[in-house]
């Protein structure tokens, strides 16, 4: 019992006070909790870029024409080919990818000459734009390359142009066979992941101009920006553009929306998150790159691991697939194609490490199989996990040789064809 009523109206004021200030501490632990929960947002302008080497390749699903158009330039009565680019596709197309947008570009090529006239703006006449040219072909069969072509493609959103080059074929006389796109645009900006420059980009698809469907992301450190770089190498500088990715030991959603005007550019946002973690166990050496996707959760990542640690902590759940590049000495491989085709998922769980049997080293291998009274040789190169395939150039004059002694004397001796 205080003295008098003035000590028991100070320490009342003294109690709401205290429990004042615990509130507040409560509140602020819990937004602060949210908050790095939330994690930093850092938004990267992507800006068009084009390279003088070849980014990927399409092929083109093209309608051929019988009819000439409504105008088209004086062919001296030779015969050629019409027809509409419909929409360019790379191997199968992906189930559930987003719809494409009409390319619908009609063309006449006059192989003999090696001139290539597009109906650019898609009003039916072909004569009022120059030609693009090429090194006529000759014989039964065409092959021609129009290079350094600017192109703005039909788009739901844009209509930049973008730097390609189409290439047809055609037996002569007949309707066109087929033709492919060659392209060499992209968006590049500069982000900092962790501490580390890196080079992000947006490589676009030709039926989806001004949006990220079925497109590729490209991710590496800023001082190789001047490096060219190749999606079909193997090397995994691009992969599938992803919503959520893991690079770094960092998880990230991604966010990316196209901005038209004069200066178009691309505005991508990644924003910190925080994902369930479990430890992979890298039995192989010499890794640059590993890249596990299609990830079935309910948040799937796609992750990337650069010149890992044999020891890893990535987001838990099922991927389905994984690719690895790697260097040895001045080797450079990346998982064989056709082990692409058996898809192997591995699950990763927070509960115990998984073991992942990829990279070197490296070792030549030859298999034997009797076919009669035929011995069929074929050459591997395996690694850790399986078979795997050389990047870059392939000197085809230079093929791998098998020499076959008995007794110490050559009895028979061979080189491997390219395939």
């Amino acid at each position: 019992m205080p003295e008098n009523p003035s000590q028991e109206y100070w320490l009342s004021l003294r109690a709401i006070g205290l429990a004042t200030l615990g509130l507040l501490l409560v509140f602020g632990a819990t937004a602060g909790a949210a908050d790095s929960l939330a994690g930093a947002t850092q938004t990267v302008y992507l800006e068009y870029q084009e390279l003088g080497s070849r980014i990927k390749g399409w092929q083109l699903n093209i309608t051929p024409q019988a009819e000439p158009f409504k105008k088209e330039p004086d062919w001296g009565g030779r015969h050629i080919c019409r027809g509409t680019i419909n929409s360019a596709f790379h191997g199968v197309e992906k189930p559930g990818a987003p719809p494409s947008h009409a390319i619908n570009l009609p063309f006449a090529w006059d192989y003999i000459q090696g001139k290539l006239c597009l109906d650019l703006n898609r009003n039916g006449d072909l004569a009022e734009h120059p030609a693009f040219l090429a090194q006529p072909g000759s014989g039964d069969y065409f092959y021609e390359t129009f290079t350094n072509i600017h192109l703005a493609f039909n788009g739901a959103a844009a209509s930049h142009p973008v730097l390609v080059d189409i290439a047809l074929y055609a037996h002569k006389g007949k309707a066109i066979s087929g033709g492919n796109l060659t392209w060499y645009s992209f968006w590049q900006g500069k982000a900092v992941l962790q501490g580390r420059e890196c080079q992000v980009g947006l490589i676009e698809h030709p039926n989806h101009l001004g949006s990220t469907g079925e497109a590729s992301l490209l991710l590496r450190p800023w001082e190789e920006r001047e490096k060219p770089f190749n999606l079909e190498d193997g090397l995994l500088i691009g992969f599938d553009y992803c919503t959520n990715l893991f690079a770094f030991g960092q998880a990230y959603h991604l966010t990316c929306a196209y901005l038209p005007g004069e200066a178009p550019k691309y505005k991508l946002e990644l924003n910190e998150v925080q994902a369930e973690l479990g430890q992979v166990v890298l039995t192989g050496k010499s890794i640059q790159r590993v890249v596990l996707w299609e990830h079935q959760a309910k948040i799937p990542y796609t992750v990337v691991l650069d010149r890992p640690q044999p020891r890893v902590r990535v987001p838990v759940g099922t991927y389905n697939r994984y690719w690895v590049a790697l260097r040895e000495r001045a080797t450079e491989a990346f998982s064989d194609y056709r082990d692409w085709l058996r898809p192997k998922p591995v699950t990763i769980t927070a509960a115990s490490p998984l073991a992942l049997p990829i990279g070197g080293p490296l070792t030549n291998w030859v298999t034997v199989a009797a076919q009669g009274r035929t011995l069929n040789f074929e050459y591997q190169l395996q690694g850790a996990g399986g078979r795997y395939r050389l990047a870059g150039p392939v000197d085809r004059s230079k093929p791998p040789q098998v020499a076959i002694n008995q007794n110490g004397k050559e009895v028979g001796s061979g080189k491997f064809e390219f395939g």
